[in-house]
Formats: structure tokens, sequence, C-alpha cells
């Protein structure tokens, strides 16, 4: 009786041994696929939020006036934070006597490179693709399109005020140049 008794435990043993093997091998493989999936929906998220001074500062709506070769007009821009955080969303109208500008588009930060880029459409029906640098209170866009290129230089003159150098070469290679100032609207600023 003893050794059918030892037999019979010798045998459940080696029966539940590879089940146990199998068990921690399942608890294992789980393991595994849940990390798996976690870095995969890790790398799916966005990135953080826009955390750049330069783009908090640039939120808000702007009044002001641009010159160029075609004259003196007003302008008015609105600027906000767009797609949870990830994009400063910009509309901007100028008026000229004989008609008006307006155009729209959507700039943020490679999240990879650093550099700025963006799309912007208009009235006149171009559409640009944009790419740019900051440098402290300065921001250098070019900007591409059938029409031609346009590079545009934003400074922060203070919290309430910035100015803009830009030149157009169109596609025949013919350039204008101008400048704009902006003052956020509601602000109060004193000038000596």
């Amino acid at each position: 009786m003893k050794r059918a008794t030892i037999v019979l435990l010798v045998l459940m043993l080696c029966i539940t041994m590879p089940l146990l093997a199998q068990e921690k091998a399942a608890e294992k493989a789980t393991e595994t696929a849940d990390k798996k999936e976690m870095t995969e929906q890790a790398e799916m998220a966005p990135p953080p939020a826009l955390d750049d001074d330069f783009c908090k500062w640039l939120v808000g709506e702007w009044e002001g006036w641009s010159e160029g070769p075609e004259g003196k007009h007003s302008e008015w821009e609105k600027i906000e934070m767009g797609l949870n955080g990830q994009v400063l969303l910009r509309e901007a109208v100028s008026k000229m006597d004989d008609g008006e500008y307006a155009g729209m588009g959507g700039m943020t930060i490679n999240p990879e490179s650093g550099e700025f880029m963006g799309y912007w459409m208009d009235n006149y029906r171009g559409m640009y693709q944009g790419k740019g640098k900051r440098e402290g209170d300065k921001l250098t866009m070019e900007w591409e399109g059938y029409q031609g290129t346009y590079t545009n230089v934003l400074e922060k003159v203070d919290e309430n005020t910035y100015t803009t150098t830009w030149s157009f070469t169109d596609a025949g290679g013919n350039t204008k140049e101008g400048k704009s100032e902006m003052t956020r609207k509601g602000a109060t600023t004193m000038k000596e």
C-alpha cells in the first residue's frame, strides 16, 4: 500500500509539474503582451502639449498695421491653442483700400527636431507649408507655396507688442518687402 501511495504521489508530481510550468509560461506571455500593448499605446499617444513660452505668449487677439508696396493697411489677428494644446491656430485679416486679405493656419514645434512647422492658406487660394526656428524673442519662418516664397521674421518687443519684417518672392522672381507692428487687443501700453 505504501508503494502504491508513493507511486501515486510520483505520478501526481509528474502530471502537476508540467501544468505548473505551462501556467507560469502563460502568465509570463500575458505579462509580456501587456507590456507590449502599453508600449504601443505610449508610442501612439500625442506628445505633451506645447510648453514653449514664446507660443504661449503669442496666444491672444492682436491689432495693428502693415506697410508694403501697396501702402499701409490695418491688421487683425487671433491666435489660440488648439488640438489639446498641440498647435497654435492663427487667423488673420488685412484691410486694404481695394479689398481684404484673409488667411488661416496652424503652427507647432516638431517634437523630434525642435523646428517650428506649419501650414497657411488664404483667400487668394494660396496654400503654404512653413518651417523655421526661434532664436530668443525672434521667430523666423519660411513659407513655400505654388505662388512663391514668403519669409517672415516676427520679433517680440514687449509683453503686448510684436513687429514683423517680411519679403515675398513670387513664382516669377519678383520680390516685395514690408513690415508691421501688432499690439495685443485690450492691452494698455505706454510709449515714450
